[in-house]
């Protein structure tokens, strides 16, 4: 028998190696034979009634699921605008101060951000995880469904996690295009100043 705490569990160990080998292979879980199918527990679960005054009655299930989503979009959202800070500030600094140095601390400052971007990831995922078990807990029958649900947020946050640390990678690519771009530019402007010394007599 399929358990939803182990399909889980392996999901959880299956997006962290990802996050920690840069892939972004899908996870497509087993169905939990207890629970029911994807489209009977879509009928019981995800459809919302309507009360004798035309309101939509509370769907404890559906708010907890909505809610797990909002949850991996705000963690998704903040991470992605820490990086973006993060790397804006260093960028500053090494324009500000174009010097080997810099250019050094600049390189250690995105290795440290994009450590920090897989780290909370992980995090992340392990935060899903463990909401989806108490849903799970509370909501047996529906558990096929968290499973999907889970599996398209892991994904998610799967997927941002790689576009950043391809950006990052791209960033320092083309940073270290323009540092050749200024020293060529500089030594060129230092030889014609030589030039021009050397003609001056």
């Amino acid at each position: 028998m399929t358990n939803f705490v182990d399909i889980l569990n392996e999901m959880e160990e299956h997006y962290i190696n990802n996050i920690n080998t840069g892939m972004a292979i899908p996870y497509y879980p087993n169905l939990v034979e207890d629970s029911l199918g994807l489209v009977e527990a879509t009928n019981e679960y995800c459809v919302t009634d309507v009360n004798n005054d035309g309101e939509a009655t509370d769907n404890s299930f559906l708010s907890k699921l909505k809610a797990l989503k909002n949850k991996a979009q705000d963690m998704s959202t903040h991470i992605a605008s820490l990086i973006e800070e993060e790397l804006k500030k260093s960028s500053k600094k090494l324009k500000d101060n174009n010097s080997p140095t810099a250019k050094s601390e600049f390189d250690n400052e995105l290795d440290k951000i994009g450590d920090f971007a897989i780290e909370d990831a992980k995090k992340n995922i392990k935060k899903i995880i463990a909401n989806a078990k108490e849903i799970g807990k509370a909501f047996p029958k529906a558990q096929n469904l968290i499973l999907v649900a889970v599996q398209k947020i892991h994904q998610l946050i799967n997927e941002l996690i790689l576009k950043i640390v391809a950006y990052i990678s791209e960033l320092v690519k083309n940073i270290i295009k323009w540092i050749e771009k200024a020293w060529e530019a500089i030594a060129k402007v230092f030889n014609d100043i030589k030039v021009w010394i050397l003609h001056w007599f």
